[in-house]
């Protein structure tokens, strides 16, 4: 039971992700995450309490495997408070502003 919750939330995790990566981090919500996951919003509720803590995974996810774009987005958004070194911030802005121009 508790391994099937742990792979629930890793699946909800990844498609979090996916969502993020297509959507941008600041505009991903619930049932789109849900729709991805092809589980209900009741579940992704059941595991991540709100948006806001799924968002803060999402960003730690990020962090751990230098998602630069979905990091350089959290940082636009929650601007200097996002929790990671100054160093991997630039890099991310520095990766998005290469990729688009």
């Amino acid at each position: 039971m508790k391994r099937e919750r742990s792979e629930q939330r890793e699946r909800i995790l990844q498609a979090a992700i996916i969502v993020a990566e297509k959507k941008g981090y600041q505009h991903f919500t619930r049932n789109a995450v849900a729709q991805e996951a092809d589980i209900s919003g009741s579940l992704v509720q059941f595991h991540f309490h709100t948006i806001q803590l799924l968002k803060d995974a999402v960003l730690a996810e990020a962090v751990v495997t230098e998602n630069l774009r979905i990091i350089a987005q959290a940082a636009l958004v929650k601007g200097g408070s996002i929790g990671i070194s100054p160093e991997l911030k630039q890099k991310a802005i520095n990766h998005v502003i290469t990729e688009s121009g």
